[in-house]
């Protein structure tokens, strides 16, 4: 079995041990990504970017053009030129503190179930025009805890970062599109739209449209509004399990015609 230099064996739920960032899941992972992401910069046709492009030049708004991108080694950091929403929307909805699968003691970082921004403990005031930073990052996520079930979920707010569970997905483009797209839909929301998802009505209308955006993109035009909605009712009742059917029910026509930052001048299917 092979140590770490304290002696131990290494962790590889640990998102900071060499085991986990260094396999070749991870560096499938991190490549897809920053190669998603190095397409920022190029001046697109409307229409031309993948989703998750569109949606963060939209966050981005008409100063995409300056944007600072890094890579890194766990995969690639973007510095907006725009004021970073107010921290009471991205107020994590859950605290998780608890043990890493191997029960070694390790406490889990505070996060969020999947969909939500978490944020760390009294940083309910920032200072005003903070540039947003995003990252995207790839780890190998433990099977408990909010993350146990998720692809991908969304940490933050310093700095907001969409985590891909790269021992989850195969890293192909499609499907981290599809991952990123409905990730950076919540993001947009939060950022874009000052939505507060953690009221029941605007967490069921980010999760119609994200699911709409991404895993329900390419459904039959008759069967799309069914894959949406069931796909925003599960969700939506992780956090509200009493009420989460009732307001997908109340916002769903609405939430389902609204397509933005995406062509608004498609017709709703």
């Amino acid at each position: 079995m092979a140590s770490s230099a304290s002696g131990k064996p290494p962790n590889e739920n640990d998102s900071s041990s060499p085991t986990s960032n260094g396999s070749a899941a991870c560096r499938k992972c991190v490549k897809a990504l920053q190669d998603l992401v190095s397409g920022l910069h190029n001046n697109s046709k409307v229409g031309g970017d993948p989703p998750p492009l569109t949606l963060l030049k939209a966050i981005a708004g008409d100063q995409s053009n300056k944007l600072l991108i890094e890579n890194s080694e766990d995969g690639v950091t973007m510095h907006f030129p725009v004021d970073t929403t107010r921290p009471s929307l991205l107020k994590r909805w859950t605290t998780f503190i608890g043990q890493d699968e191997d029960d070694i003691g390790l406490v889990v970082p505070p996060h969020t179930l999947a969909t939500s921004a978490a944020r760390a403990a009294g940083s309910d005031v920032s200072p005003p025009n903070t540039p947003l930073t995003i990252q995207l990052k790839c780890r190998k996520c433990s099977s408990t805890g909010p993350e146990g079930g998720a692809r991908a979920f969304l940490m933050g707010p310093t700095p907001l970062s969409v985590v891909v569970c790269h021992n989850r997905v195969q890293s192909h483009p499609d499907e981290l599109s599809e991952i990123l797209t409905h990730e950076l839909v919540h993001l947009f929301d939060v950022q874009s739209l000052m939505l507060d998802l953690q009221q029941c009505e605007n967490l069921a209308y980010s999760e119609i449209r994200a699911a709409k955006a991404a895993e329900c993109s390419n459904s039959w035009r008759q069967l799309q509004p069914y894959c949406v909605k069931q796909k925003a009712i599960s969700a939506t009742n992780n956090l509200f399990p009493s009420g989460g059917r009732k307001c997908v029910q109340k916002v769903f026509d609405r939430a389902f015609s609204d397509n933005r930052p995406f062509d608004q001048s498609k017709e709703s299917s």
